[in-house]
């Protein structure tokens, strides 16, 4: 939009068939599985527990349904050379589902796998005579990153404690982080940069199926980088 600047909105909708996911298992001791297990990591070959697996499977239909908006300004109205400022805001709201296919949660529903319901940034920037720097504010909500699976396990938590059977199915937590890039174009083909991730040293929390159950939280402190770039 002329003196507005970019404004749009931008529905979208994807049906997936078998996308990927981590799968946290209990197997039972006393089952071909286990007896496998011990044959293979239990120097005495003994089947007498129970083990804990992770791996990788494929669940069955899914869908992704969402909008997303996105607004940018430069505020080219004021003055040089503070005519460079501009401010950007994106967002999607999302609502996503898929099926499982364990034996034991079989065509349960869940949301889709390391998909947040909403995410989104807002950035303040300032560009003019070839140098770009942009401070912003990124969030997401959030997502399912591991399924519980097990027999003796999910038919305790429905039945013996009477939870619903994604009570253990890992979570991480909504997350909020600044973010800053400065670059510096020399040339229309060489340009250098600097970036600062997670400058507030927000950590990742992850949880069991409610947030009052904290699984783990894990720091990585802020991440910085910087480089060169030559364009052809």
């Amino acid at each position: 939009f002329k003196g507005l600047g970019l404004v749009s909105v931008s529905p979208f909708y994807k049906k997936l068939t078998g996308p990927i996911y981590l799968e946290r298992r209990t197997v039972d001791s006393g089952t071909e599985l286990s007896g496998q297990l011990a044959a293979k990591y239990n120097s005495l070959g003994r089947d007498t527990t129970d083990w804990q697996t992770n791996q990788w499977q494929n669940a069955g239909d899914g869908k992704i349904l969402g909008v997303e908006l996105a607004f940018e300004r430069k505020l080219n109205f004021i003055p040089d050379p503070f005519d460079g400022f501009g401010v950007s805001f994106n967002t999607a709201f999302i609502d996503s589902e898929v099926q499982l296919l364990l034996e034991e949660r079989f065509e349960e529903e869940v949301p889709m796998f390391k998909q947040s319901s909403n995410m989104g940034n807002v950035s303040l920037f300032y560009e003019k005579f070839g140098l770009l720097v942009r401070l912003a504010m990124v969030w997401r909500g959030e997502y399912l990153e591991t399924v519980r699976g097990g027999r003796t396990v999910i038919s305790d938590l429905t039945v013996r404690h009477e939870l619903p059977a994604d009570s253990l199915d890992v979570y991480v937590d909504d997350f909020m982080k600044l973010d800053l890039t400065v670059k510096y174009r020399f040339r229309n083909h060489f340009s250098i940069f600097a970036e600062a991730t997670n400058l507030t040293d927000e950590p990742l929390r992850r949880y069991e199926g409610d947030t009052s159950r904290l699984h783990s939280i894990q720091f990585t402190g802020p991440i910085y980088s910087i480089g060169a770039k030559w364009n052809l």
